[in-house]
């Protein structure tokens, strides 16, 4: 009877054990995670990246354009490796991907917060914005000049989008609720088209990428900024150290340099700041 005892909770004892063993390696990083010098061996860099008119964009289904991949398509020639494209629908899924080692690099409009610090590691900063409100100006008496009006409006944003966080903390600021939409997979060239045939009231982006945007959607007005400017960057893993050196080297030189200032003034349409 005791030894029937004792195998019962040997076994009791390995199921506990192997089950948390298995939720750990669900949750935690890939016991393997890709670094610099892997990149460089395999000669490809996976990268996820944002579709917008300022990152990327294919023009006739052939010709691929947009400052960020740009910046990508140089930085892998700087290396002397290739890019693989891989599509994810949102920020949250990019990330998943980034930490299940599914790609090497987010090449995403994401604001340097410490929220976020216990998900990714962030590069140095590639540019500096702010994030707007996104409205149509032929209405004047409902036209957003004060943050406060933004009380119980609707504001719609891509899935796991970091606007999300914004609008809440702006919720909080002006001390009433602001009802937030999360669409799946959407993008913000997509809600701005949205916004100016009068199926959504707002949106919010980066001025840098409305200052784009308003090139084709003439009715739309985007002077009403809803924070501060914060500096936005990449996104690497966090065990990936020599990954995260070798880029953020790379963009301290490269953003300084007189291409990327003519591709900057090129697809922003304005001066580097």
């Amino acid at each position: 009877m005791k030894l029937c005892s004792k195998i019962s909770l040997v076994f009791v004892i390995l199921v506990i054990s192997f089950t948390v063993l298995f939720a750990f390696l669900r949750h935690s990083s890939p016991l393997f995670s890709t670094d610099y010098k892997d990149i460089i061996a395999s000669g490809t860099l996976r990268v996820v990246i944002e579709k917008n008119t300022m990152s990327y964009v294919v023009v006739n289904d052939t010709n691929v354009m947009g400052l960020q991949y740009k910046m990508v398509e140089q930085l892998a020639k700087d290396w002397g490796v290739t890019v693989q494209y891989i599509d994810a629908s949102d920020l949250g899924s990019a990330i998943n991907m980034l930490n299940n080692n599914e790609v090497d690099i987010v090449v995403w409009h994401i604001p340097i917060h410490v929220e976020m610090e216990d998900k990714i590691a962030f590069t140095v900063p590639v540019f500096t914005s702010r994030q707007v409100l996104v409205q149509r100006k032929n209405t004047p008496n409902t036209l957003i000049r004060n943050q406060l009006d933004l009380a119980r409006k609707t504001i719609h944003i891509p899935k796991d989008s970091p606007y999300k966080q914004r609008i809440q903390n702006l919720a909080k600021e002006i001390g009433d609720s602001i009802f937030i939409v999360e669409i799946n997979e959407i993008s913000i060239d997509s809600l701005f088209y949205k916004v100016a045939n009068a199926e959504i009231d707002f949106t919010v982006c980066e001025k840098v990428v409305a200052s784009i945007e308003k090139k084709k959607y003439p009715t739309l007005d985007t002077e009403t900024a809803i924070g501060f400017k914060q500096n936005y960057a990449w996104a690497i893993r966090q065990n990936s150290s020599e990954l995260q050196d070798s880029v953020n080297n790379w963009l301290n030189y490269f953003l300084e340099t007189k291409e990327y200032n003519r591709i900057y003034q090129k697809y922003t349409h304005s001066r580097k700041q």
